[in-house]
């Protein structure tokens, strides 16, 4: 068993939550990882998709904020990457309420081949902006069929992931929740699990 599943077992046993995906589950595991707090699944964003009122479901939110914005995460693999998940974040990201969030889309991607996303977006007239704040495109381990190097052009996930914490608000509290007080060796913990893990 790979350390981010310990970790994602764990995650469902404390908090009682029963992820959609190993992509869910893989990503929530670095985040309790590197003790940044979040909730799942717990906000419903009413939107019009097709003239038809739905409703929009991220999967994480994290419990700060970002340049005075809540922010969410969406996570979504390649192979649902398709019209209607792009138009329903852009229905999302035209509405008025989004406004307050800073969302982010981790998808992923098979190493030297086409991003889908930016065909998808592409095909229908978009830009990564029109659908999202931000896009994190990791890739995807053709041989096990997981996403499990979460590489980025950036880096690894960890290290996007730290950027944002970085970047958090100081007069937010959300700092003195990200790292669990008496654990100054997390940061390197996390780092030293990640890079065997991932």
């Amino acid at each position: 068993m790979e350390v981010w599943e310990s970790i994602a077992i764990s995650i469902t046993e404390r908090d009682n939550i029963n992820f959609s995906s190993r992509f869910e589950a893989s990503i929530a595991a670095t985040l309790d990882l590197m003790h940044i707090s979040f909730s799942y699944k717990n906000m419903k964003f009413p939107i019009i998709y097709n003239d038809k009122k739905i409703t929009f479901t991220p999967d994480f939110m994290i419990n700060g904020t970002f340049n005075g914005k809540k922010i969410l995460i969406e996570t979504h693999g390649k192979r649902f990457v398709d019209e209607r998940f792009i138009e329903k974040m852009h229905a999302f990201m035209s509405d008025p309420a989004s406004s307050e969030y800073y969302t982010i889309i981790i998808t992923n991607k098979m190493p030297k081949k086409p991003d889908k996303l930016k065909i998808e977006l592409k095909k229908h007239g978009y830009d990564s902006d029109d659908i999202c704040n931000k896009v994190w495109s990791i890739h995807y381990n053709q041989a096990t069929g997981l996403q499990l190097s979460l590489k980025n052009e950036s880096g690894s996930l960890y290290t996007l992931l730290d950027e944002l914490r970085s970047s958090i608000n100081e007069n937010n509290d959300l700092r003195t929740r990200l790292l669990r007080k008496g654990r100054p060796e997390t940061t390197n913990h996390a780092k030293k699990i990640l890079k065997s893990t991932y």
